[in-house]
């Protein structure tokens, strides 16, 4: 390997002038925000709606526990992750960095040494995906003894997945790195809606879980190789050589991804760990019932985190620039957004989560106070996704790694506490996962941000959060109404409070939230499509 001088002091390699005639590109990717959020957000759409009938279908084809099985499983290797030792997420800031300053060399040293260690990392989490498999059946409660085996064949395939996903990690993240969310995007949701198509119809078929898991690892394998296509088309510069990794240049990636691993470590203990502690001591089908608000509210994270990945970058591009003004607005905008997106979702889980989930998977996964306790310790947390990923691209996510590293590490000792000495059952669970994550995740993040950017406290609230809480409360109003009256019927309770809730809300944030630049191109795509509709219509030939 070729030494090299460190990320903050490499000059960068100017790249060759664009032609006059041809227009130059936005490489700090404002230009494409919206675009790349809304295909990342429709690309989600799609993949839930299909996703969300898997769990349904296999409980009524192989039961509940078989549900606890399989929740228990990607439970054990979303570890597998932490092998990565968080160079993951540095890839996408260091693109978008070195090709906003025009550095062909970085941009080659990162994404080689990235590679690199992205292998080494695959390596382990094979050897990790063979202990476990090993130690499956010593890990589930006595009542689960004869899943055992099948067990043991899940979390081999699912292991693979998994690993399968950590070994090829820098090529969505060059994507990324280039802004170009909308491909992404449209990459994973077309590979992920047929694997759940294809899963859906297994069980239906009289598959098995383990029919189920290789169907997975197949159809990664499938996406994987997309992702390599479209990154070497988009980002022509970028060269994966074994000449072009550094030592210098692995040691600062490692130094910056280790901050970010103690974040996901610290999620992974919050969230995982809490499910193991179920699993082991209330048994899979107990496990199922608690799962399924957390998947819920995943649906919600994934919103909050994909409009994360999407500024992230361009907090990088503009730390390169220097436009630190620009920063500060991007975390208030951000702060606003995030909010603005979650709050709705997260009072319909807190207020509609028995009746939604009577309808998903029926009465016997009702969550009871689950539900609302996970919801209102989560929302400030998922809210700040956003605000999160900008602070990553900024490389000033250190200190808030260990706050949260401090936050899991109470969390499993009130999870530990619960299942050891309190006996609380399922909502003592959701109050180790709430409590920890409401005053790290949520409290300290608000603090740090706006300490860390240069933004006034009284401004930052202000401008943040106050607009999107105050038309909020009229939704939470028509929600508990909803569940008041027509609370007999889940459908009815469901519908009637989405709809009429819906109502009430897009108004207030069109007229107090929605920018008047976007309120301008939300008119005029509405007039485009309103005249292409009478252009339709008008010139059908008439019959004779």
């Amino acid at each position: 390997m070729t030494q090299a001088k460190s990320l903050g002091s490499q000059a960068p390699e100017p790249s060759p002038p664009a032609p006059a005639d041809r227009p130059a590109v936005d490489l700090t990717g404002r230009e494409r925000m919206v675009r790349n959020v809304l295909f990342s957000w429709g690309g989600f759409i799609a993949t839930a709606v299909v996703a969300f009938v898997h769990p349904r279908v296999m409980d009524r084809t192989l039961g509940q526990e078989a549900v606890g099985i399989w929740d228990f499983g990607w439970s054990l290797v979303a570890y597998f992750a932490l092998a990565q030792f968080g160079v993951g997420s540095a890839i996408t800031r260091y693109v978008a960095l070195h090709r906003a300053s025009g550095d062909v060399a970085g941009l080659r040293r990162v994404v080689s040494s990235v590679n690199c260690i992205n292998w080494a990392a695959a390596s382990l989490g094979l050897a990790m995906t063979a202990l476990l498999t090993w130690l499956a059946p010593h890990m589930l409660s006595a009542g689960a003894s004869s899943h055992a085996e099948e067990a043991r064949w899940v979390i081999a395939l699912i292991g693979c997945t998994v690993v399968s996903e950590i070994g090829f990690a820098v090529f969505p993240g060059i994507i990324g790195g280039c802004h170009r969310f909308d491909l992404s995007n449209a990459i994973t949701a077309g590979f992920e809606i047929v694997t759940w198509l294809a899963a859906i119809s297994a069980l239906l078929l009289g598959g098995s879980l383990v029919t189920v898991a290789a169907i997975c690892l197949i159809f990664e394998l499938a996406t994987q190789a997309a992702r390599i296509a479209c990154a070497y088309r988009i980002c022509p510069e970028m060269s994966l050589r074994l000449r072009y990794a550094d030592r210098t240049e692995a040691r600062s990636l490692l130094a910056f991804g280790l901050k970010s691993q103690l974040g996901s470590l610290s999620g992974l203990m919050i969230l995982q760990a809490n499910k193991l502690f179920v699993g082991a001591y209330l048994g899979p089908a107990a496990l199922a019932v608690f799962s399924r608000p957390l998947t819920l509210l995943k649906v919600v994270d994934t919103f909050a985190s994909r409009l994360g990945s999407i500024v992230s970058p361009a907090a990088s591009s503009l730390q390169a620039r220097g436009q630190k003004n620009d920063i500060r607005l991007l975390v208030q905008d951000s702060t606003r957004a995030g909010l603005a997106l979650v709050l709705p979702m997260a009072l319909t889980l807190a207020i509609l989560g028995d009746p939604i989930m009577v309808l998903w998977m029926g009465e016997r996964y009702r969550p009871g106070p689950v539900v609302v306790i996970l919801a209102a310790g989560l929302l400030l947390s998922l809210a700040l996704r956003p605000v999160q990923s900008i602070l990553l691209g900024l490389n000033l996510h250190g200190r808030l790694a260990m706050a949260n590293f401090v936050g899991a590490l109470l969390s499993l000792g009130l999870g530990w506490l619960n299942a050891e000495v309190l006996g609380l059952g399922l909502p003592g669970a959701a109050l180790a996962i709430a409590v920890p994550t409401f005053l790290v995740a949520g409290i300290y993040v608000v603090g740090y941000a706006s300490r860390s950017v240069g933004l006034p406290m009284g401004q930052y609230l202000r401008h943040s959060f106050l607009p999107p809480l105050a038309c909020s409360v009229p939704l939470a109003g028509v929600l508990l109404a909803s569940r008041m009256l027509f609370g007999a019927n889940p459908a009815l309770a469901v519908a009637v409070g989405i709809t009429v809730g819906g109502l009430v809300l897009a108004p207030l944030y069109w007229h107090f939230l929605l920018p008047p630049e976007h309120q301008g191109k939300v008119r005029g795509a509405g007039s485009r499509a309103l005249i292409a509709l009478r252009r339709l219509a008008f010139s059908r030939p008439r019959e004779e």
